[in-house]
């Protein structure tokens, strides 16, 4: 598949970039995806970035089946087949509700009898739709994921904003032989 800016191969890579791509692949990944290989462009700003993915991978407050929806939510907003694909199984392992994921596939709200997960979703489509919430919708979210969920969501929306720009202007579309995900 050709895109607008390739990932760097281990051997097109200096000697920064190479020692933050064998940093990542010893951790949790064990490889060195795309998206990093995309990031490693900017090493330095690769090596931060991918150390906020390992933080939500490891140590956020915020529960994994609500992680992955509001990843995506985002990928869902902005169309990011490559994100979505990469997500939409973790989601599933993670426990999101097949109607849950569903639902934001079709871009219909979804229904929610768990609280956290309700109060995630208001917050991160109006987020991503407005640029700014209700304080109803604020005071759900610090009730039911804490001032730290709210943080840690907040990054986490603008962590997965910036992986779909960068995959969408790098001219990425669902990973090769991945069905499209999203109704046409």
């Amino acid at each position: 598949m050709s895109h607008r800016l390739a990932p760097l191969e281990l051997n097109e890579m200096n000697d920064l970039q190479r020692k933050i791509a064998d940093e990542i692949a010893r951790g949790p990944r064990k490889q060195v995806g795309e998206l990093m290989r995309l990031w490693l462009y900017s090493p330095v700003l690769a090596d931060l970035v991918q150390k906020v993915g390992a933080y939500f991978r490891d140590g956020t407050t915020l529960p994994q089946h609500i992680m992955e929806m509001i990843v995506l939510i985002v990928a869902r907003h902005w169309d990011c087949e490559y994100e979505w694909v990469a997500h939409e199984q973790l989601a599933r392992a993670k426990g999101l509700k097949p109607h849950i994921i569903d639902a934001i596939r079709n871009r219909m709200p979804p229904t929610f009898s768990d609280a956290a997960e309700g109060a995630a979703y208001d917050y991160t489509k109006t987020m991503l739709e407005r640029q700014e919430v209700s304080d109803d919708i604020f005071d759900r979210v610090v009730k039911t994921l804490g001032k730290d969920g709210f943080i840690d969501m907040s990054i986490l929306i603008g962590h997965y904003v910036h992986g779909a720009v960068v995959l969408k202007g790098a001219g990425f579309g669902r990973p090769e032989g991945a069905p499209a995900p999203f109704p046409t």
